[in-house]
């Protein structure tokens, strides 16, 4: 496999074999520490697919990732962030979290989907389960499904399915009396 510019050994990975996770078989079998810089150009022996669907969804897409350029970028982003003086737009970029609301719940109000939640989660450095504090400020992300983003909005609904109600029960012994009829 040739390297093409700003790609990792990760993206390589997932494009030969479909996962990310045969990364470090990668750099083995090809002499590399995972965090080596690679050269375009360079040739790399690729290794077993993982997952083959994957791999074909890249192949045929021909979609080739370049997570280094997407670094580069996000280090001038967040240079432009330094520099953005516009709170309105600062806030913009922002969900704050509703008292009792998971991920899930900001997923679908923000994103239109459940799906969502877990890269909600990861971007913003949390696990999927974790509950974000009341009044947290989170990295918005792409809506998946505009129709029930704005569905929402228009309605004005703010899930919140991390209520926890405490049901009391009140035990009492039933006497009850059957009477089978076999026909």
């Amino acid at each position: 496999m040739i390297v093409l510019e700003h790609q990792s050994i990760f993206d390589l990975a997932v494009i030969c074999a479909g996962s990310a996770e045969a990364a470090y078989e990668l750099a083995v079998v090809n002499g590399l520490n995972v965090t080596d810089d690679l050269q375009a150009g360079d040739f790399l022996d690729i290794v077993d697919v993982i997952n083959a669907d994957i791999a074909a969804y890249y192949k045929n897409k021909g979609i080739q990732p370049a997570t280094a350029l997407i670094e580069a970028a996000e280090r001038v982003v967040m240079a432009a962030d330094v520099i953005i003086r516009d709170e309105n737009v600062l806030q913009g970029n922002f969900i704050p979290v509703l008292e009792n609301q998971s991920f899930f719940d900001l997923a679908i109000q923000e994103c239109g989907s459940a799906e969502a939640a877990y890269q909600l989660a990861e971007v913003n450095g949390y696990d999927v389960t974790d509950m974000p504090a009341t009044g947290t400020k989170l990295m918005r992300i792409a809506a998946l499904k505009t129709m029930v983003v704005a569905f929402y909005k228009q309605k004005g609904l703010y899930p919140a399915s991390g209520i926890i109600e405490t049901i009391d029960t009140d035990y009492r012994t039933f006497d009850f009396t059957f009477d089978f009829t076999f026909y």
